[in-house]
């Protein structure tokens, strides 16, 4: 307690050194944060409802955006906590011009008239542009669809 008994001046100095020492600041920064260096991968995302996941052997997928199509026979992988399934179209470049999606399934087996299943939806939607680390970083663009027995629609 030596601080104290030199008087409020020593406590002042002490108090500075130890903001000066730990970084920290009263005012704010006239710069802002930095960005990190990740970005947004441009891939239009499937979220598929376990009911239709369920019925679906192969994906395919066709996605054009501003002239340029993409299409390719999707993965399914599981989603993390559910039993849905999710597929993910590379678009190479993803921008917020609206997207003309169309996915072809094929059931897992012949159906009741002996023929293979197969299941087309389409879709138009705009993607999202967000800026979860500020407008400063940059935008990500977001691309998610969710597909179940109502159809295929945006994911808000």
């Amino acid at each position: 307690m030596r601080i104290l008994a030199r008087g409020t001046g020593a406590l002042a100095a002490a108090a500075a050194a130890a903001i000066l020492l730990t970084g920290c600041q009263f005012f704010p920064s006239p710069y802002p944060p930095p960005c990190p260096a990740i970005a947004a991968a441009p891939f239009v995302s499937i979220e598929i409802s376990p009911e239709l996941a369920a019925t679906i052997a192969t994906l395919h997928g066709r996605g054009c955006q501003a002239g340029s199509c993409h299409e390719a026979d999707l993965e399914l992988l599981s989603l993390p906590g559910t039993p849905g399934r999710t597929a993910q179209l590379d678009m190479v470049v993803l921008t917020e011009d609206p997207i003309e999606l169309t996915l072809t399934a094929t059931g897992p087996g012949p159906g009741p008239t002996g023929r293979v299943t197969q299941t087309t939806a389409q879709l138009t939607f705009t993607p999202i542009a967000e800026y979860p680390f500020g407008q400063h970083c940059g935008k990500f663009v977001r691309a998610v669809v969710e597909w179940d027995a109502q159809g295929l629609r945006p994911k808000p």
